[in-house]
């Protein structure tokens, strides 16, 4: 069913079918990506003795959540804008199904917030988490904690409505403050989803940089001082200032990814929330079609960080693709992850990321998910 066909609307919100199409499949084809991705990242860690560790038990956690954003809430935001105002999928799933998709942003927001203070635990502190047990309580808490602030609003006040022709989900607020309270919740969802969470992002990174480049400027005095006199010293440090580049490469990637995506679909809630003439802007269609599109991206391409800047997860997905070389003697220097000792001191050389949000208005926003990073150099 076409926008005009459901209701009047400008022209310039009903798009070219050639476009339509086009931007769909661009869309489509970005979700499937991240979905095949994720799951790949999923079976590494589980199948792969040595990913079993700490941080990648916080990964693990945001590709869950960044599936469930491309296999829930992406569709369910297709729906909405495809079909403005009328919901073809009936009651039970606008009433339970829709709203309970937005607990994965949250999940996977908030797991990068773990990964990035695992890190600068690990890095700057020196107390890396070690209790695989604590890792995963953590991680089941922060399912609770989305759920109660991002889902159980909506639960409370989105309705199922039938009549005069039009089948829609909507949201009812009360009548009486409504205007305060969806102000309210769409600013504890941008500020639980974006604000909070990349505060806490870039005050960790900013003291990881911070020591990884104390540390470089470090081993390159004391390797001059050596005058590379002893040969196996100078290796070690060579190796270490190479550990600290690969850290520094595995952060820039995964901040700026969580930043840039997310940032335009909060704006964009916040803004047409707080300036409701904003629904006749002439541009307000590409706008929004620009979020989803960097929303799609957010959740899709920590998989492929990974790939770029992670030895154990390509050599995992190497694995995984039956690629036929000496995984035993390729393993050898990541051996020790199998023990908390040795976890410790492999976190402290890599880095991890991911974003999303929820609608308060009947106009379809699409929330964002996570960006990630990958667990050991």
């Amino acid at each position: 069913m076409s926008l005009n066909k459901t209701m009047f609307l400008p022209d310039y919100m009903d798009e070219p079918q050639w476009l339509r199409i086009g931007r769909l499949a661009i869309e489509v084809l970005l979700a499937l990506f991240g979905v095949l991705g994720n799951i790949a990242v999923i079976i590494a860690i589980v199948r792969c003795p040595f990913m079993r560790t700490v941080t990648n038990i916080f990964i693990c956690n945001l590709a869950v959540a960044d599936l469930g954003v491309l296999l829930f809430s992406f569709p369910f935001a297709v729906v909405k804008e495809q079909t403005l105002f009328y919901w073809p999928l009936g009651r039970a799933l606008c009433q339970v199904a829709y709203p309970l998709s937005e607990v994965f942003i949250g999940v996977s927001v908030w797991s990068i917030v773990f990964i990035s203070i695992d890190r600068y635990r690990g890095i700057v502190n020196d107390s890396h988490l070690r209790s695989m047990k604590i890792a995963r309580i953590i991680c089941f808490i922060s399912w609770i904690i989305s759920f109660l602030v991002l889902c159980l609003p909506l639960l409370i006040v989105t309705r199922y409505w039938e009549g005069a022709g039009f089948k829609d989900c909507i949201q009812e607020w009360p009548q009486q403050h409504r205007k305060s309270m969806v102000r309210g919740y769409t600013f504890i969802c941008s500020f639980h989803n974006y604000v909070l969470p990349l505060s806490i992002i870039l005050w960790t990174y900013f003291k990881i940089f911070r020591k990884l480049g104390n540390s470089t400027a470090f081993n390159e005095s004391t390797r001059r001082a050596k005058n590379l006199r002893d040969s196996s010293s100078s290796r070690h440090d060579e190796q270490r200032i190479k550990r600290n580049n690969r850290a520094k490469k595995i952060l820039t990637p995964v901040v700026v990814v969580f930043a840039v995506t997310l940032l335009p679909v909060n704006v964009f809630r916040l803004l047409l929330t707080c300036m409701p003439s904003l629904l006749h802007f002439h541009y307000l269609w590409v706008l929004y079609n620009l979020c989803v599109v960097a929303t799609v991206l957010n959740s899709s391409c920590n998989p492929f960080i990974y790939a770029v800047v992670s030895d154990n997860f390509r050599m995992a997905f190497r694995k995984m693709l039956g690629a036929k070389e000496n995984f035993a003697r390729r393993r050898a220097p990541y051996a020790h992850l199998s023990s908390p000792e040795g976890a410790t001191a492999t976190f402290k050389l890599h880095s991890k990321n991911s974003p999303k949000s929820t609608t308060s208005t009947n106009f379809p926003v699409v929330s964002t998910g996570s960006l990630s990073s990958s667990d050991q150099v």
